[in-house]
């Protein structure tokens, strides 16, 4: 699906086509299909970037830094937008409430403090599924945490007790202006609602907190409003938990959980048949017997690497800090005991038992004090992780970082907490020796990062997006390679020397159609010059192997590692004239992807030597666009000039956010000047 740069709407102009009804203009799918055919949206009764037709409203709670930082972002993408805040108290169902109350725009769009705005089109998209779909009452998008997009989009089921929430099955529609969605039940606590509906159907003020799915729920019940999902609106999700007193009531959940219960029927939640518990990564699921874990080292050894390593694999963060991945908890009581000497066990027992399990927990203060916690960590069956920094590395990082006296650790000035480095080493190494319960170590983190370097994740996780590998196609028996190709291939395997780079001529071609896909090599066999042919290898070869292919005509200026992160599939829109379609140039995806065996099966079929536009752009627009798992990337990243300013192309220039510089060739095309010699 590609979204356009502005909102026009048109009427559809609707088209059948083998693969599906695609509208003749916009080149979108239909989103209805009924028994007599396509069913056209209706023209957009809104526009999603009128800003005046929706008001932010944020609920807080303390948290004053987090509020600053959404307020900075809503000014810099949302210029224009109305802004209403609500101090929640501690109770978020009626802070809630207060705004929808206030707010006098007929759409409401919903956060809280610890969000941030990061793309400027998100709101409006959300906006435009809601305002344009009459059976929506609220649109929901995603969530970035840890650098991750996390998609929270649920149906639910209630039964004996049991919330379930499982995966929708629905199938994407597209609005009229392009936004990708479908229906759901429960989603994230960000969205874009109508007001009526807000209004109609308040938030439980019984319910301070774990307000959410009983909300979506008792909307779900009431049988008048669909909730939607649009996956690409997303805004980044911080967890912001730094603050003692906010953690503190954001742990009283008990009561919440017993009204769960009384007024709705919930014992306890599930996704998808697993227990519905908080991590701060959406990676692993450890096996049963996972062992608890704390983390010991001097600070500054390595330990928050460490720690988000073990999260990857299952282990839980619970409270801790994106910043220094730390136990707020933990460290609020170790900083009492650091500047009183008073060690609060039974605090620290509370801690301990509200995190879920497996945990792990890191505090440079361990070093300290260590054995007060050894009691009750190791009655919690927690393992002991010592992981060591060379000195030299350790002093360097402390001054680097102004966290330390100039000179620390030399001639035994203090370094931090009126101690050396020495000294604090030989503390966590009498701390290591005094754990009587399982423990490894000493781990020099300088160990941990050598072994670190000999994976190569394109290669350990082959199943992981799109795999390392690039594919050519060049037919030597119909024309000399330039040599300003083969110095521009030269440049993309310098940039991707970790990659594999498969270089397919005539011979290997014929040979790997003839053994794969026979019906590719009669297409191969009649086609009227190489660049048709390519159309069948290159297809072929990205369907059964996965990897990226690039026509030889590319300039690279980057590498396009960055935009294949969590990316199953993509192609390029190409703008030229003012229309856009998605081109056969550069493409990628892994391996047997169902985008490919869409385009190698379609392909046959569409086989017309004379005609070769059939099987070329076209082919791969009508099966990209509107395909759920295929990422559309913008033009500019790889067609900073279109085909009709190819003359214009600066040979030197790198142009800005570009990966690439496409500099349209055209060698098959036959009596037009070459623009190469």
């Amino acid at each position: 699906m590609m979204t356009p740069t502005s909102f026009e709407p048109h009427q559809c102009d609707w088209e059948y086509k083998p693969v599906g009804v695609f509208c003749r203009i916009c080149r979108r799918p239909a989103s209805f299909i009924s028994s007599n055919g396509p069913v056209a949206q209706r023209s957009p009764q809104y526009d999603p970037a009128d800003w005046s037709l929706v008001t932010i409203c944020i609920t807080y709670y303390l948290r004053l830094e987090s509020l600053e930082r959404l307020l900075k972002s809503i000014a810099i993408h949302c210029r224009g937008a109305t802004v209403l805040m609500e101090d929640t108290g501690g109770n978020l169902s009626a802070g809630r409430n207060r705004l929808v109350e206030r707010c006098r725009t007929p759409f409401v769009c919903m956060m809280e403090e610890d969000f941030e705005i990061i793309d400027g089109r998100a709101i409006p998209q959300l906006l435009d599924v809601v305002a344009n779909d009459e059976r929506v009452g609220l649109a929901c998008g995603s969530l970035e945490e840890n650098k991750q997009v996390c998609h929270y989009s649920y149906m639910m089921d209630l039964f004996r007790g049991v919330m379930t929430l499982s995966e929708p099955a629905g199938e994407w529609l597209l609005t009229a202006h392009g936004t990708k969605y479908r229906l759901a039940e429960c989603g994230a606590n960000w969205f874009v609602a109508r007001r009526e509906t807000l209004r109609a159907n308040p938030w439980d003020e019984r319910l301070a907190l774990m307000e959410h799915v009983p909300w979506f729920w008792a909307l779900k019940l009431g049988a008048v409003w669909r909730v939607g999902y649009a996956p690409d609106a997303v805004v980044r999700h911080h967890k912001d938990r730094s603050l003692a007193e906010y953690n503190e009531a954001r742990s009283a959940t008990s009561e919440f959980h017993r009204l769960q219960a009384l007024h709705y029927g919930i014992d306890r939640i599930e996704i998808d048949g697993r227990p519905a518990v908080r991590r701060a990564t959406p990676k692993g699921n450890p096996r049963p017997g996972f062992p608890n874990v704390a983390v010991l080292a001097v600070g500054h050894s390595g330990t928050r690497t460490i720690t988000r390593q073990l999260a990857e694999l299952g282990w839980r963060l619970n409270d801790a800090d994106d910043r220094f991945a730390e136990s707020v908890q933990v460290r609020e009581i170790n900083e009492q005991w650091r500047t009183t000497r008073e060690f609060d066990a039974d605090a620290a027992a509370r801690a301990i038992d509200r995190m879920a399990q497996p945990w792990i927990i890191k505090d440079p203060r361990f070093v300290l004090n260590l054995d007060k916690w050894a009691p009750i960590l190791a009655s919690r069956g927690a393992a002991l992780v010592y992981v060591t920094r060379s000195a030299g590395s350790l002093a360097r990082s402390y001054t680097l970082r102004g966290h330390a006296q100039p000179g620390a650790g030399i001639d035994g000035q203090p370094a931090i907490w009126g101690r050396t480095l020495e000294e604090l080493d030989t503390l966590a190494r009498r701390q290591f020796d005094q754990w009587t319960g399982p423990k490894v170590g000493p781990v020099p983190i300088e160990r941990i990062a050598e072994a670190c370097r000999l994976c190569d994740p394109a290669r350990v996780l082959p199943d992981a997006g799109v795999p390392r590998i690039q594919h050519r196609y060049w037919d030597e028996t119909g024309r000399a390679m330039p040599n300003v190709f083969r110095h521009w291939i030269e440049r993309w395997e310098a940039l991707h020397s970790k990659w594999e780079h498969r270089w397919w001529n005539d011979r290997d071609a014929r040979a790997f159609l003839a053994q794969h896909y026979p019906d590719l090599l009669r297409c191969y066999e009649t086609a009227l010059n190489p660049a048709a042919k390519s159309d069948a290898i290159r297809h072929a070869a990205v369907h059964a192997m996965g990897g990226v292919y690039l026509d030889v005509d590319f300039r690279p200026i980057r590498a396009i590692d960055e935009l294949l992160a969590g990316c199953n599939a993509f192609v390029v829109a190409h703008e030229t004239n003012g229309k856009a379609i998605c081109c056969a140039g550069v493409f990628g995806a892994e391996a047997g992807h169902p985008l490919m065996e869409r385009i190698v099966a379609e392909l046959p079929n569409r086989w017309d030597p004379p005609r070769q536009w059939k099987t070329g752009p076209r082919l791969v627009d009508s099966c990209a666009v509107g395909y759920g798992d295929c990422r559309i990337l913008e033009s500019r990243l790889f067609f900073p000039m279109d085909f009709y300013q190819r003359e214009e192309i600066d040979w030197e220039h790198e142009y800005p956010g570009a990966f690439a510089v496409h500099h349209f060739d055209a060698s098959w095309v036959p009596n037009v000047k070459q623009l190469f010699t």
